[in-house]
């Protein structure tokens, strides 16, 4: 299905995911640190969220990408983001991110 631009939401949907330390034992010795945030990994993303209307029904397809919501809105643009609907079982779908 062709994915119109103009039907597109893009919202940034990044996070930050806390590593936590769960040894017990550490170089042989009790882990002072067990249970404490030793790291932290930023995960960038953005949602692309399409309005689809058939008639007087509308449908909501969303799915998150890893890049930003300008990079996504620059796919979207270029034509190079399609999305595929099981005919059968509207709620399976996936958007499929071309030659990138």
């Amino acid at each position: 299905m062709f994915v119109d631009f103009d039907n597109c939401e893009f919202k940034d949907s990044s996070y930050t995911d806390e590593i936590i330390d769960e040894r017990m034992m550490r170089f042989n010795t009790l882990n002072l640190d067990y249970g404490k945030v030793i790291s932290r990994d930023f995960v960038g993303q953005s949602l692309l969220i399409y309005h689809h209307q058939i008639g007087d029904k509308s449908e909501k397809f969303v799915q998150p990408f890893p890049c930003t919501a300008d990079a996504l809105k620059v796919y979207v643009l270029q034509k190079s983001v399609d999305l595929y609907v099981d005919p059968f079982d509207r709620s399976h779908y996936y958007f499929d991110l071309k030659g990138v």
